[in-house]
């Protein structure tokens, strides 16, 4: 029997060089499947994340809206005279520490992370104003209180709404649900008082160099 010696090596050579493309294939399959698998954990667990975070955002929001709309009342204090006091508590943001955040984007992280910052400040703010505000109405203090947490209630809902936006969670709206014209009214409303009440000092102060 005569073998064909280039005949069988070349059907070796075919024979091994397609075995090593059937493992290569399948191995990269295998690591395809594996990382598909692993993108799509992270996704899932990116918008658990946010669903998680949107309800914190919306009950800051709601609790924001209560200091916004809060005039006082006035107490009788034990020198005889009523003075002003709020009636809601401030809110508290209680961020969820039994996530991973990296799962959502860094500038998701960056927003959500970064807000107990900006409330430490508006609270030190309204502070500030608590020592060029008088009793019995405290105005200035009541004013600072609703300026900061219209601002604050407006970046909990921006976020929220980036949020819902970007990981595609519906909406769900309630009789408690917070809009954004609330606060925007209410910073519009200040804002125009404080102009009211520029000119009348000024005017005011026109007066006495008249005199």
């Amino acid at each position: 029997m005569v073998i064909n010696w280039a005949t069988a090596l070349l059907t070796a050579f075919i024979t091994t060089t397609g075995t090593i493309i059937v493992a290569y294939v399948s191995h990269r399959l295998s690591i395809n499947r594996e990382a598909l698998a692993a993108t799509r954990s992270r996704d899932l667990q990116a918008v658990y994340v946010a669903v998680r975070l949107i309800g914190v955002l919306d009950d800051f929001a709601r609790g924001c809206l209560d200091i916004v709309k809060d005039d006082g009342e006035y107490v009788m204090e034990d020198h005889g005279q009523e003075e002003r006091h709020p009636t809601a508590s401030y809110p508290t943001l209680t961020l969820p520490q039994d996530v991973d955040w990296k799962t959502v984007t860094t500038a998701f992280m960056y927003r959500a992370l970064g807000m107990p910052s900006q409330i430490d400040a508006a609270r030190r703010s309204i502070t500030l104003s608590s020592e060029y505000s008088w009793p019995p109405d405290y105005e200035e203090v009541f004013e600072q209180r609703q300026s900061e947490y219209a601002k604050l209630g407006l970046v909990a809902l921006s976020l929220s709404e980036d949020l819902r936006q970007h990981y595609k969670v519906p909406e769900k709206l309630s009789e408690d649900s917070v809009s954004k014209e609330e606060f925007e009214g209410k910073l519009q409303a200040l804002e125009l008082h404080r102009r009211a009440e520029d000119d009348r000092n000024k005017k005011r102060q026109s007066a006495r160099l008249l005199v």
